[in-house]
């Protein structure tokens, strides 16, 4: 039983590269995109990307799934 597991673990790990239909996407050397958000906590005033360049910027997500 444990050689099974053992060979189901591995032909699983070698064949999920080939099951994965997505198309990888080059993100390298683009702009991100600018974050569109109703209220921000630390600002009353819309926060754009262009303002914060050059600043640390710490981005929390934060979700119920």
């Amino acid at each position: 039983m444990r050689k099974l597991s053992l060979f189901l673990c591995l032909l699983l790990g070698l064949c999920a590269p080939l099951l994965a239909q997505d198309e990888e996407v080059e993100l390298k050397g683009l702009d991100a995109p600018e974050i569109e958000a109703s209220t921000w906590l630390n600002s009353d005033e819309p926060i754009t990307l262009e303002s914060l360049r050059g600043q640390v910027v710490v981005l929390y997500f934060w979700g119920v799934w």
